[in-house]
């Protein structure tokens, strides 16, 4: 699930280097190819946030208080420093937590805020009436916020604890409680036919009216809009019921790859950075293009984050 979300992301932001550096026109064929990719793999995100949740609310797994601020939050905000720095010192702008940031360390801001969250958000996760009342309320709130974009609402929701990530968190919390370990029932098929067709509805309006806009920042892009929530949904419980049970050497690399997934995502960008352009000379066309930088970025970023890991400090703080 990590290493899929991983490359998704990776999609991602090639497709959408090429459109928000101004590099393709507007309108043209590149254009709306990368705009296609782009919406195609917008769930990216959303499903890296419902990974946390996933595996960090379940009542049943300890989570200490200090485990949590020395091991995982520390983890990351050091990562934050340390790339901040990185990416700083290489495009000469300012020090993130003070100033400018490269775009996808933003990510770790947030995810620190879920973080601390953490501890109160498994008193939710306790007890399945409350979580159902908060992943129903939670749903509600985005579907309202989001059409807060188009018109003026009476009330506004931004502040509440309802909105964006960490309630996206709680929520895959609640999808692992309805379908993870469960047998199979004519019911729950029918919950995540359900599931699949909204996720594909979402997937629709994402690619027809993110085009149709020509915008990647557009409102119907956004992480936490009801159709790209929808998509990473349906990714989520397609992760669920179809598992892969891989073993010997397969699963050895997989669950390294996976380990190294946190280190990808923070150095993928810089090669992304040196390769885009050279390729998007050579290939002429955008999806043998991305696929090629994809290819190429993911594997120089395994293979520097894997060497990286050798080294007990970096391992631990860094990557």
């Amino acid at each position: 699930m990590r290493i899929v979300a991983c490359i998704a992301v990776i999609v991602c932001h090639t497709s959408g280097s090429l459109v928000t550096h101004n590099q393709v026109a507007p309108g043209t064929a590149w254009f709306n190819q990368c705009l296609g990719i782009n919406a195609f793999i917008r769930w990216a995100v959303p499903f890296f946030v419902m990974l946390t949740g996933f595996f960090m609310l379940d009542p049943l797994k300890k989570v200490q208080l200090k485990t949590l601020y020395s091991k995982n939050i520390l983890r990351i905000f050091s990562a934050l420093v340390f790339w901040s720095f990185f990416y700083g010192i290489i495009y000469h702008t300012s020090f993130y937590p003070l100033g400018e940031q490269e775009s996808h360390l933003w990510y770790l801001g947030m995810i620190i805020g879920v973080y601390f969250a953490i501890p109160i958000l498994r008193y939710i996760t306790q007890n399945q009436t409350i979580l159902k009342y908060f992943s129903l309320v939670w749903m509600a709130a985005m579907c309202y916020q989001f059409i807060g974009h188009f018109t003026t609402l009476p009330v506004n929701l931004d502040k509440m604890i309802f909105v964006d990530y960490a309630g996206c968190a709680v929520f895959a919390y609640y999808i692992k409680t309805l379908f993870y370990n469960k047998e199979e029932s004519p019911q729950l098929k029918r919950l995540s036919h359900i599931i699949y067709i909204l996720g594909l509805i979402g997937l629709i309006i994402t690619l027809v009216l993110g085009i149709k806009m020509q915008n990647i920042d557009g409102d119907f892009f956004r992480y936490v809009s009801p159709n790209v929530l929808a998509t990473a949904t349906a990714a989520l419980v397609f992760s669920i019921r179809h598992p892969l049970n891989l073993t010997g050497k397969i699963a050895a690399l997989v669950e390294n790859c996976s380990k190294c997934t946190f280190g990808i995502y923070l150095f993928h960008i810089w090669v992304l950075v040196q390769i885009v352009n050279r390729i998007h000379r050579i290939v002429p066309q955008p999806i043998p293009m991305t696929i090629l930088c994809v290819i190429g970025a993911f594997l120089v970023s395994y293979a520097v984050t894997f060497v990286l890991k050798k080294i007990p400090i970096v391992q631990k703080y860094i990557v």
